[in-house]
């Protein structure tokens, strides 16, 4: 930790999780709908009990600061790879124990092993788990139902296409909102990150983590694979909640 005074330390990594969501933002200008749905979810199965929640592939830990800010008694576990976004969202939340952070890689088998609670009301997550291959999302989903209470919910937000109306889908892009013009591109954010010396050490780690290769070829299958996925995993019920073009939030049921 910095050896800077607390408060001005928490206020640099406060700002880089917000540049991050402004350029998050600027690709997917719906972004706090998604997150207002994720939301919305979480009360309904929380009702009026503190929720606890798996931000799963939480990048900064966008939706854990929603989450506490929606819910303020609830728990939260944040869990990611990448060291540079676990940095971030470590600072953000520094001396709150209602979080805690959990360095898992979805790509192994055992990842439930390494988070600190074993069942949560809720697990959610946002354009992050198309990043898996379909056989290691399957087993995620799978592994996601085994940690939920029963009752509970898992919701993914992500792009999720019409891919059996391909017209259709030409068409529902009409309905998504233009990209943003506010924050800096995606690359240009990590290109701030590299000339920062703060971050040097962990981009060191974050290379040999994932070797050069972050991310295989994007998988976005349909709503339905995702339905069928679940279902087939060990959920009750699945289904589409919400809808915007080609962007989708998919919740199920435990």
């Amino acid at each position: 930790m910095s050896a800077t005074d607390p408060g001005e330390d928490r206020d640099f990594w406060v700002g880089w999780q917000a540049s991050w969501d402004r350029q998050q933002a600027r690709a997917l200008p719906d972004r706090e709908e998604r997150f207002s749905v994720l939301l919305s979810l979480i009360g309904a199965i929380a009702g009026d009990y503190p929720p606890r929640v798996l931000d799963l592939a939480c990048g900064c830990a966008s939706i854990s600061s929603r989450v506490l800010k929606r819910f303020p008694s609830a728990s939260v576990v944040a869990a990611d790879l990448d060291p540079v976004l676990l940095r971030i969202a470590e600072g953000v939340f520094q001396g709150d124990d209602r979080v805690r952070l959990a360095e898992i890689d979805l790509r192994r088998e055992d990842w439930a092993a390494s988070l600190p609670l074993s069942e949560y009301d809720a697990v959610v997550s946002a354009t992050a788990l198309h990043w898996l291959a379909p056989e290691r999302l399957a087993a995620v989903y799978a592994a996601a139902a085994g940690l939920l209470r029963v009752g509970g919910l898992l919701a993914n937000a992500d792009q999720m296409p019409l891919v059996e109306t391909p017209a259709l889908d030409l068409a529902a892009a009409s309905l998504s909102p233009p990209p943003g013009r506010a924050g800096e591109e995606w690359h240009e954010w990590w290109q701030r990150v590299e000339h920062t010396p703060r971050f040097a050490s962990l981009l060191e780690e974050r290379g040999r983590r994932f070797g050069g290769v972050l991310h295989p070829d994007e998988f976005t299958p349909s709503a339905a694979w995702h339905i069928e996925t679940l279902t087939s995993g060990g959920f009750s019920e699945a289904g589409v909640v919400w809808r915007r073009g080609g962007a989708a939030v998919v919740a199920a049921l435990r």
